[in-house]
């Protein structure tokens, strides 16, 4: 599965200590490309679009 429009992506939600980088880790045992980023962009993401909205630079 080499083409990437193939490649399924997933994004774990919910609250803290709900077990999601637990399930993530588990997921890269058993070779699974894994990526704790994507939270990362996302939040900034969200700063940038809460920065827009109220005006701020």
């Amino acid at each position: 599965m080499n083409n990437p429009a193939q490649i399924k992506r997933f994004i774990f939600t919910g609250t803290p200590d709900s077990g999601k980088t637990s399930v993530i880790r588990e997921l890269e045992k058993f070779g699974h490309a894994v990526s704790l980023r994507a939270k990362l962009d996302a939040k900034e993401k969200m700063i940038k679009i809460i920065d827009h909205i109220e005006g701020n630079k």
